[in-house]
């Protein structure tokens, strides 16, 4: 039972009270696991799959509850009842993302004029290794639309000191509200977790083999991808034709460059599955397969 499935008030399932609800269902019913489908945020391309993340590391703003920000005194009771409609039987994730962002981010920007957190100030240190690349990737991904990061001014997207420091003072509160965003996701997920444990159900989590190629690694980490002279996916993954499908698949995500992770001791992944085994009590690994014998396609010829 993936989160976004559950009931919610704003347009699709969140850590707020149904999960817990769900928890105390499991409970009842005698279950001792709750697996859920990957946790992080996917690109508008998506079509709200939790397999084309832009991030390996970071935790879909869908969902963060409202009802929640309003209990830690960030969301007032009125921001709650805003106007919307939404289908019950199924996600508008476009116009969910666009209704739940105004409100998160009205929630952020009180936060961030509000007194000083210790918490943050640690939850900030502590994932440092990947928060300011997500936390980038986001606010100039907002501030250049739909563009793909190789189409950004060249100095951002090849990360060039001088103009990537330029563009992080320009958006410097675009940014912050990027990180307080990611702090509430973790904070609220965490409580969830710790929750659901009490009630003696484990998280089983899910990591995909491949990210989309408008996120947040791809654009920090070029040279682990394989990747054209102009950044561009020289190869994307998918499956040859077997019993599943006659013609086969095309995911349209990059396919990872092994000898260069080899080369570096496979630390990324290191990483990845370090924060996932945090996150969750225990990992499926989406397509295992995958890691011992992949198939890609050169991208001229996928199109």
């Amino acid at each position: 039972m993936h989160v976004t499935s559950l009931p919610g008030k704003h347009g699709t399932g969140d850590f707020g009270p149904q999960a817990y609800k769900f928890a105390d269902l499991l409970k009842a019913a005698g279950q001792g696991y709750w697996q859920v489908l990957p946790l992080n945020p996917f690109g508008p391309k998506s079509h709200g799959s939790p397999y084309s993340g832009t991030s390996a590391f970071a935790m879909s703003t869908l969902l963060i509850s409202p009802e929640m920000l309003h209990q830690d005194g960030v969301l007032a009771g009125e921001d709650l009842h805003g106007d919307h409609s939404f289908d019950e039987s199924s996600v508008d994730y476009v116009a969910v993302e666009k209704y739940k962002t105004a409100m998160l981010f009205k929630a952020a920007d009180k936060f961030i004029t509000g007194a000083k957190d210790a918490r943050f100030e640690q939850f900030c240190e502590e994932q440092k290794s990947w928060l300011d690349d997500f936390a980038m990737f986001a606010a100039f991904s907002e501030a250049f639309g739909e563009k793909d990061w190789c189409d950004w001014p060249k100095g951002l997207r090849d990360r060039h000191s001088e103009d990537m420091q330029s563009a992080c003072n320009e958006y410097a509160g675009a940014i912050m509200r990027q990180k307080v965003l990611q702090y509430f996701a973790a904070n609220q997920w965490r409580k969830l977790k710790e929750y659901c444990n009490g009630q003696g159900v484990k998280i089983i989590g899910d990591v995909p083999i491949y990210l989309m190629y408008h996120s947040a690694e791809v654009w920090a980490h070029p040279e682990l991808f394989k990747l054209d002279k102009s950044k561009k996916p020289a190869a994307i993954a998918g499956v040859p034709p077997d019993l599943f499908s006659r013609t086969g698949q095309l995911w349209d995500t990059p396919v990872y460059d092994w000898d260069a992770m080899k080369k570096e001791g496979y630390r990324w992944w290191l990483a990845r599955m370090a924060t996932n085994l945090r996150v969750f009590d225990m990992v499926r690994l989406d397509h295992f397969r995958g890691f011992a014998g992949y198939w890609e396609v050169p991208r001229r010829v996928s199109r």
